[in-house]
């Protein structure tokens, strides 16, 4: 699994604690968050 989550150009929403993160940051996650984004 990698580390982070990395995004071009739109706000994403961890599921590990809710907080908007920045575009083109990537920043860690858990495997419950990894899931809920690769399903969206």
């Amino acid at each position: 699994m990698p580390e982070g989550y990395t995004t071009g150009d739109e706000l994403i929403v961890l599921a590990n604690d809710g907080r908007l993160r920045h575009p083109n940051s990537v920043w860690p996650f858990d495997a419950a968050t990894y899931d809920a984004l690769a399903a969206s």
